[in-house]
């Protein structure tokens, strides 16, 4: 399994900022992934638009 972390300690935005996340692997140029996170209010953050946490 994949699993991917991060920490937002502290981040002032306005409404429906999008953030895109690469990540890549140096063992094979090829394989990467991407998240994107879209801060639709400062209290509401979508992932990948599918996953809501308001």
């Amino acid at each position: 399994t994949r699993e991917f972390r991060f920490t937002l300690h502290s981040l002032e935005y306005e409404r429906n900022t999008t953030l895109i996340i690469s990540a890549r692997n140096s063992g094979n140029p090829e394989a990467s992934d991407n998240v994107t996170l879209t801060f639709k209010t400062p209290t509401c953050l979508s992932i990948f638009q599918s996953l809501q946490k308001c």
